[in-house]
């Protein structure tokens, strides 16, 4: 990052002026007299070009080498995704593998991306959802009401054991990434300056958005986890019962943890924290019981899907404790 100091000139009676540094000027192909404009946010000044609808952003091509290993390439075109950029090519030694991985990838985890030319040592993608169809609050929202309702259905697959349900659940873990992934997309595009940050949203919440994205993506993952498990499981228990009440108990919290962070409610931690030693000491009875009345093949399943259930609550209690880190102000006393 470049540093420049300027003085703060006076002109007239009553305007105060500094000067731009040539080279961010002469970067942006700016001109005298074109327009840049200057966001207030808190002690912090933000100086971008003006662009008018006609000209937008400069489109952003990335242009990357086809590794040997097929998920590295696909791993290299959500990098490029998620850091903002439009236009994503894939050259080199393109062989089947690679070819189906990346199209696995486009269809199953990146929303608005579209195939628009494929050769024999070339594929390229264009991404065409446009950043101001979904504003981030509605994004992220919309990427905790599916993982809500992703963890709501692993506990009813693991209460009925289910396995039609849980394939399911399984499947929908895809949906999950492509939300995830849409959200740091457009939170990085924000970051970047390559669109208007809304009025309602600081820069410090860019940076929560994008902690609570991740915690939330991770719920995703341990719901599928729990799916993964109930597989494993033969027929209704009286302890598969039994952990899914420790499962729902975990939607409650994460429930509670997610509106939390919307409203900036500083108060709901604590009462998180109960509700975890809660389900902790559930957890402990529930094995130590299982573990004389079950199968091996079978406890270790239940193990995995109760320790998938802790993680899901202590991850909600992280998305808890941003909330009150975003309020603290309004519950300290200021001296």
């Amino acid at each position: 990052m470049k540093r420049h100091t300027r003085r703060i000139q006076l002109t007239g009676k009553s305007s105060y002026i500094v000067s731009l540094p040539k080279s961010w000027v002469m970067l942006r192909g700016l001109r005298e007299k074109d327009q840049v404009v200057i966001e207030e946010r808190g002690d912090i000044l933000v100086i971008k070009p003006m662009r008018s609808p006609e000209t937008g952003v400069r489109e952003r091509v990335a242009v990357i080498e086809a590794g040997v290993d097929p998920e590295s390439t696909s791993r290299r075109v959500i990098a490029a995704y998620i850091m903002g950029y439009d236009k994503i090519t894939v050259k080199g030694g393109i062989n089947a593998s690679t070819r189906n991985a990346v199209r696995e990838t486009v269809i199953r985890k990146l929303p608005g991306v579209e195939i628009i030319s494929e050769s024999d040592n070339e594929i390229t993608m264009l991404a065409l959802l446009d950043h101001r169809s979904i504003p981030l609050n509605a994004a992220a929202e919309r990427l905790v009401r599916a993982a809500s309702s992703m963890l709501k259905d692993a506990c009813i697959a693991l209460r009925e054991v289910n396995a039609e349900l849980a394939r399911e659940i399984i499947r929908e873990d895809d949906s999950i990434d492509r939300a995830y992934f849409y959200v740091i997309r457009l939170i990085n595009y924000m970051a970047m300056g390559f669109c208007e940050i809304p009025p309602e949203v600081t820069l410090i919440d860019l940076l929560t958005y994008r902690s609570m994205s991740k915690l939330v993506e991770r719920v995703g993952d341990h719901s599928a986890n729990i799916a993964r498990n109930v597989l494993e499981l033969s027929e209704t228990r009286e302890e598969y019962s039994k952990a899914s009440h420790i499962c729902f108990l975990a939607h409650s919290i994460f429930e509670k943890a997610s509106s939390a962070f919307f409203s900036k409610n500083p108060l709901v931690v604590d009462d998180l924290a109960s509700d975890i030693s809660d389900l902790k000491a559930r957890e402990k009875v529930l094995l130590e019981k299982a573990s004389t009345t079950l199968t091996p093949r079978e406890f270790v399943a239940l193990k995995m899907i109760l320790e998938s259930t802790r993680r899901i609550a202590e991850y909600s209690l992280d998305i808890a404790e941003i909330a009150l880190d975003l309020a603290i102000g309004t519950i300290i006393e200021k001296s």
